[in-house]
């Protein structure tokens, strides 16, 4: 950088400032070099360079301002810019803080003032923000454009059942078998195998069978349209949920939820109700360490990085039951929930 300008010496520091290791170091420099950047004459790339440590330093309040005087713009560029930084919040931030960031920007009060060109501007970052509309974009692209070969897994399945003695099981393989059907198919909705083949995945059984029916959510994760449909059958019945034995369909049912809702940026309404279906489940199945165990992975996905402390405290009284299961489910989920936004 010897010789270098100041805004090729700002440039630089930014766009390296993900290797530094130490994390409270590394975000006394994003502070640095946001300050020189607002000391700065006004421009685009100023605009730019703030959000991205807005971002990298997890302050969406003032993510939020930079959005809102882009949008204020009468520049296009600056329009466009402001879309694409909500993009990038999306794309980099997990669920807190796109949803930190949308109501900042879309909750508070508005001028009577604006126009019908400024209220265009706040649908389409409400869409980006907190209808789904990134997702809904990954999720289209990844059906339309999977090159996963649906006969790999006949094969396999084939082989496995040649290997168990024509119609045993080997309860490793098959589980394998179902991870790797899962893995093969993230995110495209392209169930089709499994459907085809349900006397085949019923040999699953105890926590294989949990995770047979979870792999649905890896299927369908982003697809919150159907969610509930989709996994109906499995849902816990109330028998269930007060039974000492059984329910790991169940479990992996209420898992898989969590999972479809994951994705930071999915349409806010669905995942709150998903959010709300698993936390009834999850007061009502302290008796069954299976459902629990799913419940608590579910609650802890729908609500990831919310900082959400009645939940935190639900989770709580799981975690200080007796059932070593349930406890190590509540325990992931409640970092899950607490999960600070500080991206490298």
């Amino acid at each position: 950088t010897r010789g270098g300008s100041r805004p090729q010496v700002l440039k630089y520091a930014l766009s390296h400032v993900s290797s530094v290791a130490d994390k409270a170091f590394r975000q006394e420099v994003v502070g640095l070099v946001r300050d020189a950047y607002a000391a700065s004459p006004p421009s685009l790339e100023r605009e730019a360079a703030l959000a991205s440590c807005a971002l990298r330093g997890g302050d969406a309040g003032r993510c939020a301002e930079v959005v809102e005087r882009l949008l204020q713009n009468t520049n296009e560029e600056g329009v466009l810019l402001a879309y694409q930084i909500c993009l990038d919040v999306v794309e980099g931030g997990d669920g807190g803080f796109v949803a930190r960031v949308a109501k900042i920007l879309l909750d508070a009060p508005k001028s009577e003032e604006e126009d019908a060109a400024m209220t265009k501007k706040r649908d389409l970052v409400k869409g980006i923000l907190r209808d789904g509309m990134v997702v809904s974009l990954h999720l289209s692209f990844l059906h339309k454009h999977s090159n996963s070969d649906r006969l790999v897994m006949e094969n396999l399945r084939k082989t496995l059942d040649e290997r168990s003695g024509g119609g045993g099981r080997s309860s490793v393989l098959h589980h394998c078998a179902v991870v790797a059907h899962a893995y093969l198919n993230a995110g495209t909705t392209r169930d089709g195998f499994l459907r085809d083949n349900l006397d085949w995945m019923r040999r699953a059984s105890n926590w294989a069978k949990f995770s047979a029916t979870a792999s649905m959510g890896v299927l369908h994760a982003g697809h919150t349209s159907e969610s509930m449909t989709l996994l109906e059958p499995y849902f816990p019945s109330p028998d269930a949920a007060s039974s000492t034995t059984g329910g790991y369909a169940e479990g992996g049912s209420l898992y898989a939820l969590g999972l479809i809702h994951s994705p930071a940026g999915c349409s806010a309404s669905p995942r709150a109700a998903a959010a709300d279906f698993i936390r009834t489940h999850l007061r009502a199945s302290h008796a069954n360490e299976a459902i629990s165990h799913g419940a608590a992975l579910g609650a802890g996905l729908c609500a990831m990085g919310s900082r959400d402390l009645e939940l935190v405290h639900e989770l709580k009284e799981l975690l200080y039951t007796d059932s070593a299961v349930a406890g190590e489910a509540a325990g992931i989920a409640i970092g899950l929930v607490l999960e600070p936004y500080f991206p490298s």
